[in-house]
């Protein structure tokens, strides 16, 4: 066969044409071919030609894309990948310049296996001239005449680049598209002139498997950068399934912060975020930074591993990254929306680098850990966490320095289960409650962490219950002087606080030394005799007392160290409850012993020293 060389008239380039009767997929050539695509197909001779391919390598100006920024070239991007489709895939080259961009719209799985090199390459949304007004036909609880109004063109999603593989309720990836990647390219919205937007994103994607975004940028976009989502329309095709969607170095910018997220995963099953920046981005009444939250108890958000990354200046209403956890009881497939790590990241003026939102169930959940923060440095935050629900959280070996809020508690739930923090100092704290759960709590543990710069107490766990292992922490130093480390609610009991341990804590010079016992003493300072028998709790422990009935021969201070404790035997509640002082200045090593002789009578003390 006889090969051609023709200068491109739009590139300048040279190429070379092969003589051959079938395209790029075995079809004929036709002489529509040669006039649709002319820069692909010719007709010269009477003979057919089609250029040839280095590398699957697809040049957009070959399809009349211009790069100068002026006019709307979103058709020859539609052109050009739709002819990449029709050959089962390829690279679109996108040679650097700006091109404005309306809708990009690649439909069905025959798009997958595409790459878009775009180094140097400007998209820059083209905004409508004016919003729709969309109605939603069913009453939402709150919002029962809801009415939006958007540039996009339907009722859940659009963007500038849109994905969808067009079917409904998939249960895995066989109809996604599937193994797309975005290598360099800007995409830029205008969200300082054209305010907020719900719906229209810069990237929108409902049915993919394996997508990538390296090196990309995301700047200005009216709500969110990339959204992955469930479907574009809220009474159409929905539920392809995502999986595998990953950023890799991409930086996200929304400038003013009058946006939804960066990155929202509505449907996703398996994500990573590594070495991105965030910054600039939402406002006041949407989540975060991040936003993993599957919407609706049939579809999948769960896997995701976001390390490496930098988060500052973020606005919201929740975290920087935040999580859904959905409530999956009763549905047949019994998914389990767990498995998230957030690693090495760094968190600057934030509200909370992250929130947990659980569900209804979360206090019966028996799950280990299925969200991990770790090695993560936060700087400048009203909190640590915003935990509402949660269950099954690790914060490991992080950093927290300067939490400000004085109005706020620093966790704020209404209920938590198996949340531990291990092995984490905490620097500068300004609300007086420390670290503080107000709800329903359950398994709270402190591990091997370091307390510096407090204003107060360390750490308040209100509902008594919810003590369970604080061990090992070093309770360094308070602005003021904290008699209880540790502030739980004074409806404490001893039942309630049995599975609390908390020993080898170390104290800093104006904190008292492993305080227990003043919890059920309606938070005053305890004596020998009000903290009667039937609120001693089950074990030992020492505590600082102050005063009250004191033994037989005692002289000097009467704030003394007293061992309580109490034995777990069955059928016998006070008789094996004792308090025991230990010795103070002036009584000559001397050590006294009293007994239970009912629920709230103490006996007299007995010298057993």
């Amino acid at each position: 066969m006889n090969c051609i060389e023709l200068n491109d008239p739009l590139t300048g380039e040279w190429t070379v044409f092969l003589e051959t009767t079938e395209t790029y997929n075995g079809s004929p050539i036709t002489d529509i071919l040669c006039s649709g695509f002319s820069e692909m197909y010719k007709k010269i001779n009477a003979k057919y030609h089609r250029r040839v391919l280095h590398d699957s390598k697809i040049n957009v100006k070959w399809f009349g894309a211009v790069g100068d920024g002026i006019n709307d070239e979103a058709g020859y991007f539609n052109k050009a990948l739709q002819f990449i489709s029709d050959i089962g895939g390829g690279i679109l080259f996108v040679p650097a310049g700006k091109y404005k961009l309306s809708h990009v719209d690649c439909e069905t799985k025959k798009y997958s296996n595409i790459t878009i090199l775009a180094h140097g390459a400007e998209f820059i949304q083209l905004v409508p001239e004016k919003k729709d007004r969309i109605s939603f036909p069913a009453p939402i609880p709150g919002d029962p005449n809801r009415v939006i109004y958007t540039y996009g063109r339907y009722r859940a999603a659009d963007g500038m680049f849109v994905f969808d593989a067009k079917v409904t309720n998939q249960k895995d990836d066989s109809n996604s598209i599937k193994n797309i990647k975005f290598i360099g390219g800007t995409f830029i919205s205008n969200v300082a002139q054209y305010g907020f937007d719900e719906l229209l994103h810069l990237v929108c994607l409902h049915g993919v498997s394996n997508v990538t975004f390296e090196y990309c940028s995301f700047v200005g976009f009216l709500s969110d950068g990339v959204a992955v989502c469930r479907g574009l329309r809220e009474d159409g095709v929905r539920d392809a399934y995502n999986r595998d969607v990953n950023f890799y170095k991409c930086n996200f910018d929304g400038v003013n912060k009058d946006n939804r997220q960066g990155i929202s995963i509505y449907y996703c099953d398996g994500f990573s975020i590594d070495f991105c920046n965030f910054e600039n981005i939402c406002r006041p009444n949407m989540i975060g930074a991040i936003d993993i939250e599957s919407d609706t108890e049939s579809t999948i958000s769960r896997r995701g591993i976001i390390s490496n990354c930098s988060f500052k200046d973020i606005g919201g209403s929740c975290g920087a990254v935040t999580i859904f956890l959905r409530d999956y009881e009763g549905t047949t497939e019994k998914i389990s929306h767990l498995g998230y790590i957030i690693d090495n990241c760094d968190f600057e003026t934030v509200l909370t680098p992250l929130s947990v939102i659980g569900n209804n169930k979360a206090m019966i959940k028996t799950s280990n850990y299925g969200v991990v923060f770790k090695n993560n440095r936060c700087l400048n935050m009203d909190g640590i966490a915003d935990l509402r629900q949660a269950y099954g959280v690790l914060f490991y070996n992080n950093l927290f320095n300067n939490v400000t809020s004085d109005t706020l508690t620093i966790l704020r739930n209404t209920s938590g289960n198996n949340i531990t923090f291990e092995k984490n100092t905490f620097d500068n704290f300004k609300h007086p409650a420390g670290l503080a759960f107000d709800g329903v709590a359950k398994n709270i543990n402190f591990i091997e962490n370091q307390f510096y710069n407090f204003s107060g107490t360390f750490i308040t766990i209100n509902d008594p219950n919810g003590i369970g292992r604080v061990v090992g922490n070093e309770f360094a130093s308070s602005a003021v002087t904290v008699p209880f480390p540790l502030v739980t609610g004074d409806s404490a009991s001893p039942e309630k606080v049995i599975r609390a341990i908390i020993k080898d804590n170390i104290y800093g010079a104006n904190i008292s030394h492993g305080n227990l016992y003043f919890f059920l003493n309606g938070n005053n300072l305890p004596t020998l005799d009000t903290i009667t028998p039937n609120k001693v709790m089950y074990g030992e422990s020492l505590c600082l007392m102050a005063g009250g009935t004191m033994p037989t021969g005692f002289t000097g201070d009467h704030s003394v160290m007293v061992k309580m404790s109490r034995e777990n035997l069955a059928n016998n509640y006070y008789p094996h409850v004792y308090q025991t002082v230990y010795p103070s200045p002036n009584n000559n090593g001397k050590i006294w012993r009293r007994q239970a002789i009912n629920q709230t009578t103490w006996g007299d003390f007995i010298e057993i020293s």
